[in-house]
C-alpha cells in the first residue's frame, strides 16, 4: 500500500519524538549534591611517597553524599545524607574483589525514603561498595563552608577535611588516583582527622595526622 507524504510526514515526526524523548529521559539528571572523600592514602604525592603507599596503604576510604535537591525513583532525596566505609585486603585502586563496607543511611529518612536510598546504593555502587556487611540509620552530616567539610555518621565514623584552594593548586602528574565513586568538579582535599569505629567490618582508626589523602566535589545522576 502506497504511503502519502501527509501520513509518511507524520508518521517520521512521531518516530523522531519518540526517539528525542528517549534520550532526553536517559540523559536527564535529577539528583544532585556534594561528595567527600578521604582514602587511607594519599592520592596527591611525589612519585616515591606514591609508591611506597601503594602496596602497604589505601586500603580503607570513607565516602559521604549530601544529597542537595534531586528523586531517585520518584522519591525526593533532599536534604539528606549517606556515608559508606569502605575497606579490602589490598589498596582500593587494584582491588574489588574482597571489598567490605558498611552502610549509614540518614535516620531522617522515611520509609520510602530508606527503600529508595537503598534501592540507589545497590544500583549505583554496587561494585564500588562489594559487599555491605550492616547497613545502619544514623544521625549522619555532610557540610561544608566552601574549604572546609564535615562528615559524620553517628558515633561511628568522623571525617574533617579541608579542600585545596583552588582546581589549579595540584600539579595533575601528581594526582594518583581518581575517586572511588563518579563526581565532578573534583578537588584534592587534605584530611585533617579520620576515625571510624564499627565491628560490622575488622578494623578501626584514629588518625589526627594530616596527610593530601582526600576529594571533594560534586554528583549528578
Amino acid at each position: 500500500m502506497k504511503m502519502t507524504s501527509k501520513k509518511w510526514m507524520t508518521g517520521a515526526c512521531s518516530v523522531l519524538l519518540a526517539l528525542t524523548s528517549g534520550v532526553g529521559a536517559q540523559e536527564k539528571s535529577t539528583l544532585r549534591g556534594d561528595y567527600v572523600e578521604a582514602r587511607s592514602a594519599s592520592v596527591y604525592a611525589g612519585p616515591c611517597h606514591y609508591s611506597n603507599e601503594f602496596v602497604t596503604e589505601g586500603r580503607n576510604a570513607t565516602m559521604a553524599w549530601r544529597f542537595a535537591s534531586g528523586a531517585w525513583n520518584n522519591v525526593d532525596l533532599s536534604g539528606l545524607s549517606a556515608v559508606a566505609v569502605v575497606t579490602a585486603e589490598d589498596n582500593l585502586s587494584q582491588d574489588e574483589k574482597s571489598r567490605r563496607s558498611v552502610l549509614y543511611l540518614d535516620v531522617r529518612a522515611n520509609e520510602k525514603q530508606t527503600a529508595a536510598l537503598r534501592n540507589l546504593f545497590a544500583t549505583k555502587f554496587a561494585a564500588t561498595l562489594g559487599k555491605v556487611t550492616a547497613t545502619r540509620a544514623v544521625a549522619t552530616q555532610v557540610s561544608n563552608d566552601g574549604l572546609n567539610f564535615s562528615v559524620r555518621a553517628g558515633q561511628a565514623v568522623s571525617l574533617d577535611v579541608n579542600r585545596y584552594p583552588c582546581t589549579h593548586c595540584t600539579q595533575d602528574a601528581q594526582i594518583w588516583y581518581q575517586p572511588l565513586a563518579a563526581a565532578e568538579n573534583v578537588i584534592v582535599g587534605k584530611t585533617v582527622k579520620t576515625m571510624f569505629r564499627d565491628a560490622a567490618l575488622d578494623r578501626s582508626w584514629n588518625d589526627a595526622q594530616e596527610a593530601n589523602s582526600a576529594f571533594v566535589g560534586t554528583f549528578a545522576f
